[in-house]
Protein backbone atom coordinates (compact mmCIF):
# COMPACT_ATOMS: atom_id res chain seq x y z
CA UNK A 1 0.00 0.00 0.00
CA UNK A 2 1.16 3.68 -0.81
CA UNK A 3 2.51 5.64 2.04
CA UNK A 4 0.79 9.28 2.19
CA UNK A 5 2.43 12.26 1.20
CA UNK A 6 3.09 15.63 3.07
CA UNK A 7 1.34 19.13 1.53
CA UNK A 8 5.38 19.68 1.68
CA UNK A 9 7.30 17.18 -0.01
CA UNK A 10 4.82 17.44 -3.02
CA UNK A 11 4.78 21.29 -2.85
CA UNK A 12 8.88 21.14 -2.92
CA UNK A 13 9.17 18.67 -5.64
CA UNK A 14 6.63 20.77 -7.51
CA UNK A 15 8.86 24.15 -7.47
CA UNK A 16 12.38 21.51 -8.31
CA UNK A 17 10.46 20.43 -11.31
CA UNK A 18 9.49 23.79 -12.77
CA UNK A 19 13.47 25.12 -11.86
CA UNK A 20 15.01 22.11 -13.00
CA UNK A 21 13.05 21.88 -16.32
CA UNK A 22 13.50 25.85 -16.88
CA UNK A 23 17.07 25.42 -16.75
CA UNK A 24 16.75 22.91 -19.51
CA UNK A 25 15.06 25.32 -21.37
CA UNK A 26 17.57 27.85 -20.97
CA UNK A 27 20.20 25.30 -21.72
CA UNK A 28 18.39 25.33 -25.05
CA UNK A 29 18.58 28.63 -25.36
CA UNK A 30 22.12 29.36 -24.70
CA UNK A 31 23.09 26.01 -26.85
CA UNK A 32 21.42 28.40 -30.54
CA UNK A 33 19.21 25.65 -31.27
CA UNK A 34 15.96 24.84 -30.61
CA UNK A 35 15.43 21.89 -33.03
CA UNK A 36 11.67 23.03 -33.84
CA UNK A 37 9.50 19.79 -35.39
CA UNK A 38 5.78 20.15 -35.40
CA UNK A 39 3.12 17.32 -33.66
CA UNK A 40 0.44 17.94 -36.31
CA UNK A 41 -0.75 19.99 -38.70
CA UNK A 42 2.39 22.36 -38.67
CA UNK A 43 0.66 24.14 -36.01
CA UNK A 44 1.63 22.49 -32.96
CA UNK A 45 5.42 23.62 -32.57
CA UNK A 46 7.66 21.77 -30.03
CA UNK A 47 11.35 22.25 -29.73
CA UNK A 48 14.43 20.45 -27.87
CA UNK A 49 13.42 22.55 -24.82
CA UNK A 50 9.97 21.21 -24.62
CA UNK A 51 11.36 17.70 -24.43
CA UNK A 52 14.45 17.81 -22.61
CA UNK A 53 12.47 19.80 -19.77
CA UNK A 54 9.87 17.27 -20.31
CA UNK A 55 12.16 14.47 -19.24
CA UNK A 56 13.68 16.39 -16.64
CA UNK A 57 9.88 17.38 -14.79
CA UNK A 58 8.87 13.84 -15.21
CA UNK A 59 11.40 12.18 -13.82
CA UNK A 60 12.25 13.91 -10.80
CA UNK A 61 8.36 13.62 -9.58
CA UNK A 62 8.04 9.94 -10.65
CA UNK A 63 11.32 9.35 -8.67
CA UNK A 64 10.05 11.39 -5.75
CA UNK A 65 5.99 11.33 -5.89
CA UNK A 66 6.05 7.06 -7.25
CA UNK A 67 2.51 6.91 -6.47
CA UNK A 68 0.57 10.39 -7.83
CA UNK A 69 -0.55 10.28 -11.41
CA UNK A 70 1.36 12.65 -13.81
CA UNK A 71 0.45 14.57 -17.00
CA UNK A 72 2.76 16.07 -19.43
CA UNK A 73 1.98 18.09 -22.51
CA UNK A 74 4.63 16.17 -24.10
CA UNK A 75 3.67 12.37 -22.92
CA UNK A 76 3.33 11.83 -26.38
CA UNK A 77 6.07 13.01 -27.92
CA UNK A 78 9.23 11.80 -26.25
CA UNK A 79 9.79 9.46 -29.60
CA UNK A 80 11.05 13.18 -30.74
CA UNK A 81 14.27 14.10 -29.00
CA UNK A 82 17.20 12.63 -27.38
CA UNK A 83 17.15 11.66 -24.07
CA UNK A 84 18.54 13.35 -21.09
CA UNK A 85 20.93 12.17 -18.90
CA UNK A 86 19.51 11.13 -15.76
CA UNK A 87 22.14 12.11 -13.50
CA UNK A 88 20.93 16.09 -14.37
CA UNK A 89 18.01 14.97 -12.21
CA UNK A 90 18.89 12.53 -9.78
CA UNK A 91 20.77 14.98 -6.87
CA UNK A 92 17.29 17.11 -6.67
CA UNK A 93 17.45 18.50 -2.58
CA UNK A 94 14.78 17.45 0.28
CA UNK A 95 12.64 19.51 1.61
CA UNK A 96 13.73 22.86 3.13
CA UNK A 97 12.65 23.46 6.90
CA UNK A 98 10.03 25.98 5.41
CA UNK A 99 8.30 22.84 3.41
CA UNK A 100 8.96 20.21 6.45
CA UNK A 101 6.72 22.35 8.68
CA UNK A 102 4.07 22.13 6.11
CA UNK A 103 3.49 18.80 6.80
CA UNK A 104 1.53 19.73 9.71
CA UNK A 105 -1.33 20.91 7.50
CA UNK A 106 -1.87 16.92 6.94
CA UNK A 107 -1.15 14.41 4.74
CA UNK A 108 -2.66 12.91 1.05
CA UNK A 109 -3.05 10.13 -0.28
CA UNK A 110 -1.07 10.04 -3.54
CA UNK A 111 -4.43 8.26 -5.53
CA UNK A 112 -6.12 11.44 -4.87
CA UNK A 113 -3.40 13.55 -6.42
CA UNK A 114 -2.69 14.72 -9.98
CA UNK A 115 -0.05 16.68 -11.37
CA UNK A 116 -0.54 18.45 -14.76
CA UNK A 117 2.45 19.90 -16.48
CA UNK A 118 3.61 21.96 -19.19
CA UNK A 119 7.47 21.86 -19.72
CA UNK A 120 7.51 24.64 -22.05
CA UNK A 121 4.62 27.13 -21.99
CA UNK A 122 4.18 29.41 -25.34
CA UNK A 123 7.03 27.57 -27.39
CA UNK A 124 5.10 29.65 -30.12
CA UNK A 125 7.12 32.98 -28.65
CA UNK A 126 9.75 30.98 -27.59
CA UNK A 127 10.70 30.06 -31.15
CA UNK A 128 10.33 33.83 -32.23
CA UNK A 129 12.57 34.81 -29.30
CA UNK A 130 9.97 36.59 -27.18
CA UNK A 131 11.03 35.15 -23.97
CA UNK A 132 9.15 37.19 -21.54
CA UNK A 133 5.72 35.13 -22.36
CA UNK A 134 7.86 31.71 -21.42
CA UNK A 135 7.24 29.27 -18.65
CA UNK A 136 7.73 26.54 -16.97
CA UNK A 137 4.07 24.98 -15.40
CA UNK A 138 3.31 22.35 -12.71
CA UNK A 139 -0.51 22.30 -11.63
CA UNK A 140 -1.68 19.99 -8.05
CA UNK A 141 -4.86 19.32 -8.25
CA UNK A 142 -6.51 16.50 -5.32
CA UNK A 143 -9.38 14.95 -6.14
CA UNK A 144 -9.40 16.69 -9.34
CA UNK A 145 -9.69 20.29 -7.90
CA UNK A 146 -6.67 22.62 -8.12
CA UNK A 147 -5.01 23.02 -4.78
CA UNK A 148 -1.59 24.44 -5.71
CA UNK A 149 0.83 25.88 -8.31
CA UNK A 150 4.27 26.53 -9.88
CA UNK A 151 4.93 28.77 -12.47
CA UNK A 152 8.60 29.54 -13.19
CA UNK A 153 9.87 31.99 -15.59
CA UNK A 154 13.42 30.55 -16.93
CA UNK A 155 14.73 33.07 -19.22
CA UNK A 156 13.91 36.73 -17.62
CA UNK A 157 17.67 38.06 -16.40
CA UNK A 158 17.14 37.18 -12.84
CA UNK A 159 14.59 34.05 -13.10
CA UNK A 160 11.96 33.53 -10.94
CA UNK A 161 9.35 31.33 -9.55
CA UNK A 162 5.86 31.51 -8.12
CA UNK A 163 3.92 28.95 -6.03
CA UNK A 164 1.37 28.26 -4.07
CA UNK A 165 -0.96 25.64 -2.43
CA UNK A 166 -4.57 26.88 -1.40
CA UNK A 167 -4.88 27.87 2.85
CA UNK A 168 -1.34 26.82 3.38
CA UNK A 169 1.69 29.06 1.61
CA UNK A 170 2.38 31.49 -0.58
CA UNK A 171 5.38 32.54 -2.08
CA UNK A 172 6.86 36.15 -1.12
CA UNK A 173 6.37 37.50 -4.77
CA UNK A 174 2.73 36.66 -4.41
CA UNK A 175 2.16 38.18 -0.62
CA UNK A 176 0.69 41.55 -0.12
CA UNK A 177 0.33 42.46 -3.78
CA UNK A 178 -2.13 45.15 -4.53
CA UNK A 179 -5.15 45.10 -6.07
CA UNK A 180 -7.15 48.33 -7.70
CA UNK A 181 -10.26 49.39 -9.18
CA UNK A 182 -9.40 50.07 -12.68
CA UNK A 183 -11.55 52.53 -14.68
CA UNK A 184 -10.81 50.81 -18.05
CA UNK A 185 -10.81 46.72 -17.46
CA UNK A 186 -7.91 44.92 -18.60
CA UNK A 187 -8.40 42.01 -20.35
CA UNK A 188 -5.49 39.65 -21.28
CA UNK A 189 -6.13 37.14 -24.88
CA UNK A 190 -4.26 35.65 -26.99
CA UNK A 191 -2.11 37.61 -29.46
CA UNK A 192 -2.91 34.72 -31.82
CA UNK A 193 -5.40 35.12 -34.41
CA UNK A 194 -6.01 31.58 -34.51
CA UNK A 195 -6.90 31.31 -30.73
CA UNK A 196 -8.36 34.91 -30.52
CA UNK A 197 -11.91 33.88 -31.81
CA UNK A 198 -13.99 37.06 -31.77
CA UNK A 199 -12.80 38.46 -28.26
CA UNK A 200 -13.94 42.04 -28.93
CA UNK A 201 -17.37 40.88 -30.09
CA UNK A 202 -17.80 38.76 -27.39
CA UNK A 203 -16.58 40.86 -24.30
CA UNK A 204 -18.59 43.61 -25.95
CA UNK A 205 -22.37 41.53 -25.27
CA UNK A 206 -20.49 40.23 -22.34
CA UNK A 207 -19.55 43.52 -20.32
CA UNK A 208 -21.58 45.99 -21.59
CA UNK A 209 -21.12 49.76 -21.11
CA UNK A 210 -18.03 49.37 -18.68
CA UNK A 211 -15.07 50.43 -20.57
CA UNK A 212 -12.58 47.86 -21.28
CA UNK A 213 -8.92 47.25 -23.20
CA UNK A 214 -8.12 44.05 -24.55
CA UNK A 215 -4.36 43.40 -24.16
CA UNK A 216 -3.02 40.37 -26.26
CA UNK A 217 0.01 38.20 -24.69
CA UNK A 218 1.51 34.76 -25.45
CA UNK A 219 1.52 31.84 -23.52
CA UNK A 220 -1.71 31.04 -21.09
CA UNK A 221 0.74 30.37 -18.21
CA UNK A 222 2.04 34.10 -18.87
CA UNK A 223 -1.97 35.48 -19.09
CA UNK A 224 -2.83 33.75 -16.24
CA UNK A 225 0.37 35.20 -14.27
CA UNK A 226 -0.57 38.33 -15.35
CA UNK A 227 -4.11 38.54 -13.27
CA UNK A 228 -2.63 36.76 -10.51
CA UNK A 229 -0.18 40.00 -10.19
CA UNK A 230 -2.67 42.39 -10.84
CA UNK A 231 -1.62 43.48 -14.06
CA UNK A 232 -4.74 42.35 -16.01
CA UNK A 233 -8.46 42.21 -14.39
CA UNK A 234 -9.49 39.38 -16.17
CA UNK A 235 -8.24 36.50 -18.89
CA UNK A 236 -11.04 35.54 -21.74
CA UNK A 237 -10.10 32.58 -23.84
CA UNK A 238 -13.03 31.49 -26.30
CA UNK A 239 -12.16 28.76 -27.79
CA UNK A 240 -10.53 24.99 -26.99
CA UNK A 241 -7.42 24.92 -24.93
CA UNK A 242 -5.41 22.06 -22.82
CA UNK A 243 -5.90 21.71 -19.29
CA UNK A 244 -2.35 21.33 -19.03
CA UNK A 245 -2.42 25.11 -19.86
CA UNK A 246 -4.41 25.82 -17.11
CA UNK A 247 -4.11 23.66 -14.10
CA UNK A 248 -0.70 25.58 -12.90
CA UNK A 249 -2.22 28.87 -12.61
CA UNK A 250 -5.70 27.55 -11.99
CA UNK A 251 -3.99 26.59 -8.61
CA UNK A 252 -2.61 29.85 -8.01
CA UNK A 253 -5.40 31.79 -8.36
CA UNK A 254 -7.21 29.53 -6.30
CA UNK A 255 -5.12 30.40 -3.19
CA UNK A 256 -5.33 33.76 -3.93
CA UNK A 257 -9.01 33.29 -3.46
CA UNK A 258 -9.55 33.56 -7.24
CA UNK A 259 -11.25 31.67 -9.82
CA UNK A 260 -11.23 29.95 -13.24
CA UNK A 261 -14.46 28.81 -14.83
CA UNK A 262 -15.68 27.38 -18.09
CA UNK A 263 -17.52 30.52 -20.05
CA UNK A 264 -21.04 28.93 -18.53
CA UNK A 265 -19.67 28.56 -14.78
CA UNK A 266 -18.67 24.76 -15.34
CA UNK A 267 -16.00 24.24 -12.91
CA UNK A 268 -12.55 22.21 -14.23
CA UNK A 269 -12.11 18.69 -13.31
CA UNK A 270 -8.16 17.70 -13.64
CA UNK A 271 -8.66 14.15 -12.65
CA UNK A 272 -6.46 12.14 -14.67
CA UNK A 273 -8.11 11.83 -17.99
CA UNK A 274 -10.14 8.41 -19.27
CA UNK A 275 -9.11 9.38 -22.89
CA UNK A 276 -5.67 11.69 -23.24
CA UNK A 277 -7.50 13.32 -26.87
CA UNK A 278 -10.42 14.56 -25.64
CA UNK A 279 -10.29 14.73 -21.61
CA UNK A 280 -7.57 17.14 -21.57
CA UNK A 281 -9.52 19.59 -23.84
CA UNK A 282 -11.64 22.31 -22.76
CA UNK A 283 -14.50 23.17 -25.04
CA UNK A 284 -15.58 25.97 -24.55
CA UNK A 285 -12.99 28.37 -22.98
CA UNK A 286 -13.18 30.13 -19.79
CA UNK A 287 -12.83 33.06 -17.92
CA UNK A 288 -10.23 33.29 -14.75
CA UNK A 289 -10.25 36.32 -12.40
CA UNK A 290 -9.05 37.16 -8.71
CA UNK A 291 -11.69 40.47 -7.94
CA UNK A 292 -15.22 40.23 -8.99
CA UNK A 293 -15.18 36.90 -10.65
CA UNK A 294 -18.65 36.52 -10.08
CA UNK A 295 -19.59 39.73 -12.12
CA UNK A 296 -17.26 38.46 -15.15
CA UNK A 297 -18.95 34.87 -14.70
CA UNK A 298 -22.30 36.41 -14.97
CA UNK A 299 -20.96 38.55 -17.81
CA UNK A 300 -19.51 35.46 -20.07
CA UNK A 301 -22.58 33.60 -19.22
CA UNK A 302 -24.97 36.35 -20.95
CA UNK A 303 -22.72 36.14 -23.56
CA UNK A 304 -22.18 32.77 -23.95
CA UNK A 305 -25.70 32.18 -24.26
CA UNK A 306 -26.18 35.06 -26.76
CA UNK A 307 -23.48 33.74 -29.51
CA UNK A 308 -25.53 30.38 -28.52
CA UNK A 309 -28.36 32.11 -29.94
CA UNK A 310 -27.16 33.01 -32.83
CA UNK A 311 -25.58 29.53 -34.09
CA UNK A 312 -29.21 28.31 -33.44
CA UNK A 313 -30.78 30.79 -35.45
CA UNK A 314 -28.12 30.49 -38.45
CA UNK A 315 -28.44 26.67 -38.44
CA UNK A 316 -32.10 27.17 -38.46
CA UNK A 317 -32.31 29.22 -41.64
CA UNK A 318 -30.41 27.54 -43.56
CA UNK A 319 -32.52 25.14 -43.11
CA UNK A 320 -35.51 27.28 -44.40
Amino acid sequence: MASNYSIGKVLHYAIQAAEYGGRQVKHVVDSGSLETTFKERQVDPVTVGDMRAHQVMTGILKQALPDVTVISEEDDTEKLVEIVDPSEYQNVPPPAEQFLKMSGQGELDPKSITIWIDPLDATQEYTQKLYEFVQVMVGIAVNGRPVGGVLHRPLLDTPVTYWAWKGVALSPELRDLPRKKNDVLKIVMSRTASHAGDVKGFSETAFGSKKFELVPAGGAGYKLLQVILGKADAYLHITKIKKWDLCAGHGVLNALGGNLTSLTGEEMDYRPPADTKQDVLVHDGFVAAVNDFDWFLKGCQKAHSAQKNQVNQRSVLSFS
